[in-house]
């Protein structure tokens, strides 16, 4: 019993030993210092990493969070300095305070000092290309990104999620600013209950409670500038049976395509082009693209539409149309011998340029062609214009002009009852020299005529009628017809 006694004692007196070595120790042992130098070092779209000074005597961090600043929970333990928290919600801000610990005493940092972070997008770079004749942006990928809002002008033109885009609806010539913010469509998280977890060196998690999507947006880009120059509008005009196509000449583009719709009509380093025997009926859809001395880099495409109208000409528009297309003749300085370029155009046969093989006016006769052609071209007489094309003689008879198109023999008239369009004629000899000539009263007195003299720059003129050796043409030819009945004119159409 004695022995028994003495075990119990010997039992109490070591647990009592126990009790106040733990209470020297508890009693001995310094409390950790508190954390100080809390600060966010770094986000992304989904995590926030924090960091803080080591405290003195502390074995390790304990590691709060809180969404509304208020309530806090603990989210890890770690014995470094630093903690990455992560699987956060873009945009949304986030509280942190870390308390430090050593065997069971612990210093926590008072929640005046947290610190906050906000996970956010990077925000995405423009790159700009205008190399294909179009205005293409490539944006730098962001990472946590759902999508893409595109700005021009600071208006929004697209929401995608892909990484390239081409603006269709740039204007040319005009200076145009890109940028474009990122954004982040999610599901924000909270947690189930807002018990504060027991400070201990554990790790506990809770299951989360998923809220309503919203969107989180990234800052915008820096602006970028991009500019289409354009080849140029077309300007279109008939002349004769034909539609010439000019445009302005451009310092950025070496060369040009011009397009029928899609049927490519000539690659040129020119600016006009010639388009003939046109259909009154069809609409001319055409499209003019430019491109570098490189061959690659082109303007945008140009597409302008036009039709052709068609009016019901007059005896007297048809005669204005004969002296007006004859005057521009005389007005074009780079006249010579088949190569002027206004009867190069119209296929005159006076130049010689669409006559049959090895026939061809005399030169003497330069004058008799210029006048037929003037009724061929510029009033639209068929029959002249066919005896012009196919370079058939007028000749200087009544007979000969009667054969192609709507003329009568007038007698001579004095010069001052001459009409605008008479044909002056002479078919004879005068003192035994040949005077085989025409001119075209022009009216205020004033005709055209070729000289009978050589082809120099002015073998076509408009010359005053008093000048002349009015009493050596023979008779007056007067035009009676109405050109083809058709005046036909061209204009672009909006489509």
């Amino acid at each position: 019993m004695k022995r028994k006694s003495l075990k119990l004692n010997i039992v109490l007196i070591l647990d009592a030993v126990l009790i106040a070595v733990l209470f020297i120790m508890l009693v001995m042992t310094k409390a950790p210092e508190e954390v100080k130098g809390l600060s966010v070092s770094g986000t992304t779209y989904d995590s926030a990493k924090i960091t803080w000074n080591a405290s003195e005597n502390a074995e390790g961090y304990l590691v709060y969070r809180s969404e509304d600043g208020e309530k806090f929970e603990r989210i890890g333990i770690t014995e470094e300095t630093d903690y990455t928290d992560t699987d956060l919600v873009t945009g949304k801000t986030y509280s942190y305070i870390v308390a430090s610990y050593n065997g069971i005493k612990r210093r926590t940092t008072d929640k005046d000092s947290a610190v906050t972070a906000e996970p956010a997008l990077d925000t995405p770079q423009l790159k700009v290309s205008t190399k294909k004749g179009e205005i293409k942006l490539n944006i730098t990928e962001v990472e946590g990104a759902t999508g893409y809002e595109i700005y021009r002008d600071d208006v929004k033109i697209a929401d995608q999620s892909e990484l390239s885009f081409i603006d269709k609806d740039a204007d040319s010539d005009e200076t145009i600013h890109y940028s474009v913010k990122a954004y982040r469509v999610q599901a924000s998280e909270s947690a189930a209950e807002d018990t504060e977890k027991e400070a201990l060196p554990a790790d506990e998690t809770k299951e989360p409670v998923i809220e309503e999507p919203f969107t989180a947006y990234s800052d915008m880009s820096k602006d970028v500038k991009a500019k289409l120059v354009s080849a140029g509008d077309l300007e279109a005009e008939i002349k004769g049976q034909d539609i010439v196509f000019t445009w302005e000449p451009s310092d950025k583009y070496a060369s040009f395509k011009l397009y029928k719709g899609n049927d490519l009509l000539t690659e040129t380093s020119g600016t006009e082009y010639t388009l003939t025997d046109f259909d009154p009926e069809e609409q001319y859809k055409m499209k003019l693209v430019g491109y570098m001395e490189d061959g690659k880099t082109k303007s945008p495409e140009n597409v302008q539409t036009f039709k052709i109208s068609t009016e019901t000409k007059t005896n007297e528009e048809a005669i204005d149309a004969a002296c007006e297309w004859g005057v521009n003749i005389a007005d074009d300085d780079s006249f010579a011998y088949g190569e002027c370029p206004r009867a190069l155009h119209n296929g005159c046969y006076f130049c010689k340029t669409n006559g049959k093989k090895g026939k061809g006016y005399e030169k003497t006769y330069i004058c008799n062609a210029l006048v037929h052609a003037c009724f061929a071209h510029g009033a639209g007489d068929p029959e002249m214009l066919k005896a012009c094309k196919q370079g058939d003689s007028v000749g200087m008879t009544e007979k000969s002009y009667t054969r192609y198109g709507d003329w009568k023999k007038v007698k001579k008239p004095s010069k001052s009852s001459l009409k605008k369009g008479d044909v002056l004629v002479a078919n004879k000899s005068i003192g035994g020299s040949d005077f085989h000539h025409v001119a075209l009263y022009l009216g205020d007195g004033k005709v055209l005529e070729a000289t009978r003299k050589g082809w120099s720059a002015e073998s076509i003129a408009v010359r005053p009628l008093a000048g002349m050796y009015y009493d050596r043409y023979d008779f007056v030819m007067r035009y009676t017809g109405n050109g083809d009945g058709v005046k036909y004119t061209i204009e672009e159409i909006s489509e």
